[in-house]
């Protein structure tokens, strides 16, 4: 069952003020096609990479193999070619 405030709730914080604008409102569809409140996506965005500014280079053997098994290495690697969301910073 979607959440309905999910959808219908769509004023930040004032902590999620610095979000990037276009990421705003790609959050709010992943929250209602997800069911979790757009600004709860926003936050963990935040939190965990910096609004996907993050450059860290984690190790490979962190990721799950359930997940890395999905993942195209050759289109992370410079010059790959990855889906570009419209996001600018």
């Amino acid at each position: 069952m979607k959440n309905p405030r999910a959808a219908s709730w769509r004023r930040q914080p004032p902590g999620l003020a610095d979000a990037p604008k276009g990421l705003v409102p790609v959050a709010f569809q992943a929250g209602q096609m997800t069911g979790i409140d757009g600004n709860v996506l926003l936050a963990i965005a935040k939190v965990e990479c910096d609004y996907g500014r993050c450059r860290t280079r984690q190790p490979d053997d962190l990721v799950p193999d359930d997940v890395r098994a999905h993942v195209d290495g050759g289109a992370l690697q410079p010059g790959g070619v990855v889906r570009h969301l419209g996001i600018s910073w």
